[in-house]
């Protein structure tokens, strides 16, 4: 370990990711040069432009992905550059005459890639391609060229969302049986997917599986057991390594099975994305499949700190990216319910309206604000992002209100609030003032509001056709998404991110010192 850094950094599996991006670097120098890369001192600054054009040939032809090449890059360059450091270079040294320009300066490393912008969804796949990733003829093709293993763990990944890693390390005895309770009072028994987290410190976490995922498992550990009939479960995995492994009690390394998933997409037919053209197989990792999970969860409602600890982040910022509404969609919902919007008063504001003109969107944007059960369209609130209402925040006697039927769960929540608060306060009234009491007591007046809110909202939703009901439900829960993401929803943290220190490659060498000061 470098000194000074700390143990948390002395870490194998990053280590062994390492020597693992070091491969392609390997496989160039050995296509590009005579002596194949083992003459250190013969190596030129030809041999990175060369490595570093094999990298985006096979970026370009889909066989790496954009993040992968960067990482490959950064890893290769720490390498050399701790080789230099502790000394690999210097005479009678392994790496002895190694040239200082053996090394990638910034314009050799491909740009580092940037999240997606506009409409598209984080890193998951889209729906359309997870079908045919996960059909029967393609996961026969990856049985046939990676194993059933490998099959296995791909077919897991797209159901539990893990991070690879952690798949990797499932211990063999992960699956356990819960009794549980339904909604009618009946016990039933449920499937439990046990693993840990090494990424959070977490252990021994719970996450509920189906029972074909279960299946999955189950099959998966009856393959292992026949190969290693002898070996304790506790210390036997799921996904054991298959060379240099005579027990299972080593799991597959991440690598090998992004290896094993590039080659078997690149070998997939006609892979049609949702617009109907070939989707980037550069975009399926096993990675991705985790996004697509998530995605997957935030889509159906999940609440945020639900699939937060799901997930196991560290971060509500980090779940709120799955809860992004793309503009496309956003703007259908609100032309859908544009017709809905109703002032404080239950009247409707613009009942004959079918959908807003970029402009007028534009300008009823810059002229609200969000406030808990709707919009604000005070000038001096609104100038202020909601800070400054001059009423007080009586939005539901205020002129500037505005609601619709997407705000309805706040609604009535709100009115349970009201009349819980109201019951409380009437029982212990001899302990306020009279002016206090006053101030703090829900009137008649405002619980009456309230509930007339609710119920011309759900009488506007009574009134709809059935399709155009699903249509407006479908608005509804896609406009709900959008305002997970609000600032007022999610704790604002106010981190300063400082980059790790690079972990030590050789940290056996590191850690003992050579030379006279040594002892």
């Amino acid at each position: 370990m470098v000194l000074g850094a700390p143990a948390s950094f002395d870490n194998p599996a990053r280590l062994a990711q390492i020597v693992f991006d070091l491969g392609p670097f390997s496989e160039s120098l050995t296509r590009h040069r005579p002596d194949g890369g083992q003459q250190a001192a013969a190596l030129s600054r030809a041999d990175i432009i060369a490595f570093c054009n094999d990298l985006a040939h096979l970026e370009a032809t889909g066989r790496l992905s954009a993040y992968m090449r960067h990482r490959v890059q950064v890893d290769t360059d720490l390498f050399l550059r701790q080789c230099r450091s502790i000394g690999l270079t210097r005479p009678g040294a392994p790496m002895a005459g190694m040239a200082e320009d053996i090394a990638f300066s910034p314009s050799d490393r491909s740009a580092r890639p940037r999240p997606p912008a506009g409409d598209e969804v984080g890193r998951s796949i889209p729906q359309v391609v997870l079908e045919q990733l996960l059909s029967d003829q393609a996961l026969g093709r990856l049985e046939a060229t990676a194993g059933p293993d490998v099959r296995a763990m791909v077919e897991l990944q797209a159901r539990v969302g893990r991070r690879p890693g952690e798949l990797c390390t499932l211990a063999w005895d992960c699956l356990t049986i819960e009794e549980v309770l339904d909604e009618d009072g009946q016990s039933r028994a449920a499937p439990v997917l046990v693993h840990d987290m090494p990424k959070v410190g977490a252990r021994g976490l719970r996450l509920p599986i189906d029972a074909e995922t279960a299946a999955i498992v189950a099959s998966q550990q009856e393959r292992v057991r026949q190969r290693h009939p002898d070996t304790p479960g506790g210390e036997l995995k799921l996904f054991p390594a298959p060379f240099r492994n005579s027990r299972g009690t080593r799991g597959l390394f991440p690598g090998t099975v992004a290896e094993n998933l590039r080659e078997w997409v690149a070998q997939l037919p006609g892979l049609v994305g949702p617009d109907g053209r070939d989707f980037p197989r550069s975009d399926i990792t096993m990675y991705a499949f985790r996004h697509s999970y998530a995605q997957r969860l935030a889509d159906n409602g999940t609440p945020v700190e639900v699939l937060s600890a799901l997930l196991g982040h560290t971060k509500l910022s980090t779940t709120q990216s799955y809860y992004r509404v793309t503009q496309k969609r956003k703007r259908k919902a609100i032309d859908q319910l544009a017709a809905m919007q109703l002032n404080a008063r239950g009247e409707r504001t613009r009942p004959m309206l079918d959908s807003l003109t970029d402009t007028e969107q534009a300008r009823e944007l810059v002229g609200q604000v969000a406030v808990p059960f709707g919009i604000c369209r005070e000038p001096t609130n609104v100038k202020a992002g909601g800070q400054d209402c001059p009423f007080r925040h009586q939005c539901f006697g205020c002129v500037h209100f505005r609601t619709d039927p997407s705000f309805l769960p706040e609604l009535r929540q709100h009115l349970d609030r009201l009349l819980t608060d109201r019951e409380r306060l009437l029982s212990i009234s001899p302990e306020l003032d009279d002016w206090a009491r006053a101030t703090a007591l829900p009137s008649e007046e405002e619980i009456k509001a309230v509930r007339g809110l609710i119920e011309r909202c759900e009488a506007l939703l009574d009134q709809l056709e059935e399709a155009d009901r699903h249509s407006s439900e479908e608005a509804i829960q896609t406009l709900r998404h959008e305002r997970a993401q609000l600032d007022t929803s999610f704790p604002v943290e106010f981190r300063r991110r400082v980059r790790p220190p690079d972990p030590n490659v050789f940290p056996n060498l590191a850690r003992e010192p050579t030379g006279p000061c040594s002892g």
